[in-house]
């Protein structure tokens, strides 16, 4: 998954001989970059997830395999300021933590995001606003998880994810 939404599905078999140059993987266009890359089991859910709050769910038999050469298909749909800040393989019996850039934060559901085609502009996963801010990082979680915030002043605060409770998509979050 690029940062400006393009998604490719390339077979492991075509990385099978490694060289000590390695392989080019995926042609990125300029001002583009590679943010995340997961392996697949044929029958996975990828959620992608905008700075701006959007995100998109979809099968990963939507995107053919391709060759190692190929620069992908678009896999949301973004406007002309906004990128992929998290791209996440779903299971099920879990949430969707989302944080923000001023420090809110949110659980919500796997299941209220609804399946749609890939290529599309998706659905809000949280209300960007000048509160929170813009999106900076997504993830899958469950009651088990914990997770640490790190600030750009360098504090830390480390939480259990049970104590965040689990709410609606398009809220705001919660600080």
């Amino acid at each position: 998954v690029t940062r400006l939404g393009r998604v490719k599905k390339t077979s492991l078999q075509e990385f099978s001989k490694p060289l000590k140059k390695g392989k080019r993987a995926l042609i990125t266009n300029e001002g583009d970059e590679i943010i995340a890359a997961h392996i697949l089991h044929g029958n996975d859910t990828v959620l992608l997830i905008s700075s701006k709050g959007m995100s998109i769910r979809f099968h990963e038999s939507d995107i053919r395999t391709m060759g190692r050469i190929a620069a992908g298909v678009n896999g949301i749909q973004l406007t002309e300021d906004d990128f992929v800040v998290g791209a996440i393989v779903l299971s099920s019996d879990t949430s969707i933590l989302t944080v923000t850039e001023n420090g809110y934060g949110k659980r919500s559901s796997v299941e209220e995001y609804r399946i749609q085609k890939r290529g599309g502009k998706g659905i809000f996963a949280i209300k960007a606003s000048e509160r929170n801010g813009a999106v900076i990082g997504a993830m899958q979680v469950d009651n088990e998880s914990e997770v640490i915030l790190i600030a750009d002043s360098g504090k830390i605060i480390r939480m259990p994810l049970e104590n965040i409770r689990i709410i609606g998509r398009t809220t705001q979050g919660v600080r």
